[in-house]
């Protein structure tokens, strides 16, 4: 997924199959998509079968660099860690993305 990431372009859409993605994800300030089938069907049967893992890691996604238009959408997010707080997904830097059917 992260290499998905690192070579889009502001817009462009990351579409996840079914599986289970070992992995943490940033954002790196790129305004894209990133979602499961679901997206583009409209059915949330992917959604439990569309799951990103962070093996406790750290994060298991990270929006830090002010992303303001970012859609993250329609999957599972699992197994993440921090000392602080929640390990699922972190936010910081004024970014202000949107999160839907996670």
């Amino acid at each position: 997924v992260q290499n998905g990431v690192d070579h889009t372009a502001p817009g462009d859409t990351v579409l996840l199959q079914p599986g289970i993605y070992n992995e943490i994800i940033n954002f790196n300030g790129k305004n894209i998509v990133i979602g499961s089938l679901t997206l583009i069907t409209g059915d949330p049967i992917y959604m439990p079968y569309t799951i990103i893992d962070g093996n406790q890691n750290g994060y298991v996604v990270t929006f830090e660099n002010g992303e303001n238009t970012s859609i993250l959408s329609a999957f599972t997010i699992q197994n993440g860690l921090s000392t602080n707080d929640g390990g699922g997904i972190h936010c910081k830097n004024n970014s202000n993305q949107s999160t839907t059917n996670l």
